[in-house]
């Protein structure tokens, strides 16, 4: 979502379809979420079990594609960061300010607060939905130096280092074991706080796009299912679900992990490279634009709708994916496409 670079600079027929599949099927999820449906009946128990990988899961895989595409070839820090500063952050800062401003309207946020909203976007996110740009500009810093390593690494390297990256998103789980074990760990100033979080999902996503091949599909068909019906079993049994329902939770890792690798793997036809390179394209001005459009027209034509939740929340996000995809071509079209991040390239 937040870097449309081509993977390959040889032209259009050298891209990875595969990733433009998975950037569009992370964000019908995000849309999927934020729609936040709740008329009719139906849906309360669809919500407590699924709600958490469908938002987790949109993020991680979003993670995992910046990885695949900004770690194949080493580029010098400047440049790099110039680039994602125009492409990523720059749209992000004016399309908060538009936001807020639009909040402050609704009565939403104070006017008196609007100023100092408008400072501190620099800084922390102003619009919570855009978290993970500022995420992601922190994970750009690093990106040219383990872009750089990774020509030399062997994919044994590699594994040893996300083994052991792994490892670490299980030490939440000691306090379903341990009681009160978290509290002896450091999470501020001990050195796994700096080798824990987002940035590992990078890697992955490089990994996955250069060496995992599903060979045995049967293995992550039950993988993917089993994993699926976790959150079920947090109902019935007494575990602290706040333990695995984060985004950096194990299971929800493990499942993105698994669609991503699935997605990869299916034979797309040719026919559809384009239209899916031109809806990838269009995902970054999606997620900029969405949350204005839900709140202005879709959460008001679907509040009294009372459609029950397994119908309702559908038409809610294909409702939201229209009319954004709409407002970001119409955008593109104008001098100001590519400061409000809907510039398009189709060619």
């Amino acid at each position: 979502m937040t870097d449309s670079t081509p993977s390959s600079s040889s032209g259009f027929g050298q891209r990875q379809p595969w990733l433009d599949a998975a950037r569009c099927l992370a964000c019908l999820c995000v849309l999927l979420i934020h729609v936040t449906y709740d008329g009719g009946s139906g849906g309360h128990v669809a919500i407590a079990i699924y709600d958490y990988y469908a938002v987790c899961g949109a993020s991680i895989v979003f993670f995992m594609i910046t990885g695949a595409l900004t770690l194949w070839r080493p580029q010098p820090l400047g440049s790099f960061m110039r680039k994602r500063v125009h492409r990523v952050f720059i749209p992000m800062a004016l399309w908060s300010a538009l936001t807020l401003l639009l909040y402050a309207c609704l009565g939403r946020i104070e006017w008196s607060a609007l100023s100092q909203h408008l400072l501190l976007i620099a800084i922390k996110p102003q619009v919570p939905q855009f978290w993970f740009i500022y995420v992601a500009m922190g994970i750009y810093l690093l990106t040219p130096m383990v872009a750089t390593w990774l020509q030399q690494a062997t994919q044994r390297q590699v594994a040893a280092l996300l083994l052991a990256w792994c490892s670490t998103l299980f030490i939440p789980w000691l306090e379903a074991l341990l009681p009160g074990s978290n509290t002896l760990i450091d999470r501020q100033h001990g050195p796994l706080f700096y080798f824990q979080g987002y940035a590992g999902l990078s890697l992955l996503g490089y990994y996955i796009r250069r060496w995992v091949s599903p060979r045995q599909w049967i293995f992550w068909f039950i993988g993917g299912a089993l994993l699926l019906s976790f959150p079920l079993l947090l109902r019935f049994a007494s575990l602290p679900t706040h333990l695995f329902t984060t985004r950096l939770s194990p299971n929800v890792i493990a499942l993105s992990f698994i669609l991503v690798v699935m997605i990869k793997h299916v034979r797309i036809p040719v026919s559809l490279h384009r239209l899916l390179y031109a809806a990838g394209q269009v995902t970054f001005g999606i997620y900029l634009t969405h949350m204005p459009v839900i709140r202005l027209v879709v959460a008001p034509l679907m509040q009294h709708s009372g459609l029950n939740y397994w119908v309702g929340l559908p038409i809610a996000t294909a409702l939201t994916a229209l009319l954004t995809s709409t407002i970001v071509w119409l955008i593109s079209l104008t001098p100001l496409a590519r400061i409000l991040g809907c510039e398009l390239k189709l060619h």
